[in-house]
C-alpha cells in the first residue's frame, strides 16, 4: 500500500514541474515578442539616424591620425593659407586727364611687404607723394616723394615694415588704402584716396581683441588696449581710429593721474592720419612708478585740415585699476 502512495506522489510532482515549464515557455515567448517588437519599431523609427555601413577591422581605411589623412589635413591648411595670401598684379589704381597709375608686383617677406607703384604722367612736370600706405585701416610709416618729368615713368618699390604689423597682430590683410598727392606747377594738389582690394576671400577681420571703448564722438574713437611692462619702464597702450575724411587729428595727454598721483607726460603728442587707426603707447619709467596699480587718463585732440588747425576738444576721462 505505501508504494502505491509513493508512486502516486511522484506522480502528481512530474505533473507539477511539467505545468510550471510551460507556463515559464510561454512567458518567456511573449516577452521574447515583447523585446523584439520594441526593438524592431525603435530601430525603424529611427533609421535615418543610423549609420548602417559595416566596418570591419581588415578594412584600410585611414584614421584621422594616419599618416595619409595628417598629409590631407596639411594640403588643405597649406592651400587655404595661399589662398588668403593678399595678391596685387597690375592693379589699375588710376587712369584718368593723361595719368596711370597701376599698383604691381606684392611680395611678402620676414621684413614685411614690397610692392611697386608705376607712375605715368602724359602732362606737365610734376612731383607725386604717397603721404600714407594703411594696411585693413592700421597706420605704416611707408611714403615717398618722387618728381617725374612730363612724358615719363616713374617706379617706387614701396615696404612696408613687418615690425609696423606685429605690434597690431597682422598676418594676412584685405585691403591697402592710398593717399596720393600729386602737384603740378600751378600748386599743391590735394591728398587723394585709393582703396586697393587685395584678397576677396579673407573673412576674418583685421582687428586688435579686448580693446574697450571710452571715445566715441563720430569722429574718433579711443579705446583702452592693455598695459605691459619691461625692466624699466610701464607702457599704457591705446588704440585710436580717426575716422573723418579729410582731418589729421593729433592727440595729447591732457591729464594722467597714476597712483592717486598726477603725472606730468613730457614726450606724448601723435599725428593720426585721416581714416587710419594707429595703436599707441604711454612710456611710464620705472623708476617714477615701480608698478601702476590704477590710473585715470584724459586727452585732448587737435583737428587739422590741409596743416591749419581746425578745431580742439577735449575727451572723457577714463578709469582703469590693474
Amino acid at each position: 500500500m505505501k508504494k502505491n502512495i509513493d508512486a502516486y506522489e511522484r506522480s502528481l510532482v512530474r505533473m507539477e514541474k511539467n505545468a510550471t515549464n510551460h507556463v515559464g515557455l510561454f512567458l518567456v515567448i511573449v516577452l521574447a515578442i515583447v523585446i523584439f517588437g520594441v526593438g524592431g519599431f525603435l530601430l525603424y523609427k529611427n533609421r535615418d539616424s543610423i549609420d548602417w555601413s559595416l566596418s570591419l577591422p581588415w578594412d584600410n581605411k585611414d584614421d584621422d591620425n594616419s599618416p595619409s589623412s595628417k598629409k590631407d589635413k596639411d594640403k588643405q591648411s597649406s592651400e587655404r593659407e595661399e589662398l588668403a595670401k593678399p595678391k596685387l598684379n597690375n592693379y589699375k589704381v588710376i587712369e584718368d586727364r593723361g595719368i596711370t597709375l597701376i599698383a604691381d608686383n606684392l611680395v611678402q617677406n620676414d621684413q614685411g611687404f614690397t610692392f611697386d607703384l608705376i607712375y605715368t604722367n602724359y602732362n606737365g612736370d610734376v612731383t607725386f607723394t604717397l603721404e600714407k600706405v594703411l594696411v585693413d585701416k592700421y597706420d605704416t610709416t611707408a611714403n615717398f616723394t618722387e618728381k617725374v618729368p612730363a612724358g615719363q615713368t616713374m617706379k617706387k618699390n614701396v615696404h612696408v615694415k613687418q615690425t609696423e604689423l606685429d605690434i597690431v597682430n597682422i598676418k594676412n590683410f584685405a585691403n591697402l588704402t592710398l593717399y596720393i598727392r600729386i602737384d603740378t606747377e600751378d600748386g599743391p594738389g590735394k591728398a587723394v584716396r585709393y582703396n586697393l582690394v587685395v584678397n576677396n576671400l579673407l573673412l576674418n577681420e583685421n582687428k586688435l581683441e579686448g580693446l574697450i571703448e571710452f571715445e566715441n564722438n563720430k569722429q574718433s574713437i579711443i579705446s583702452f588696449y592693455q598695459v605691459t611692462e619691461d625692466k624699466d619702464n610701464s607702457y599704457i597702450y591705446f588704440d585710436y581710429l580717426n575716422d573723418t575724411a579729410n582731418r589729421t587729428q593729433v592727440l595729447t595727454v591732457k591729464k594722467l593721474v597714476i597712483n592717486d598721483e598726477i603725472y606730468d607726460v613730457k614726450s606724448f603728442s601723435n599725428e593720426i592720419y585721416h581714416g587710419a587707426e594707429k595703436l599707441l603707447y604711454i612710456t611710464v619709467p620705472k623708476k617714477d612708478f615701480k608698478k601702476i596699480e590704477k590710473f585715470t587718463i584724459g586727452f585732448t585732440v587737435l583737428n587739422y585740415i590741409d596743416d591749419e588747425l581746425y578745431s580742439v576738444y577735449i575727451t572723457k576721462e577714463y578709469s582703469k585699476t590693474l
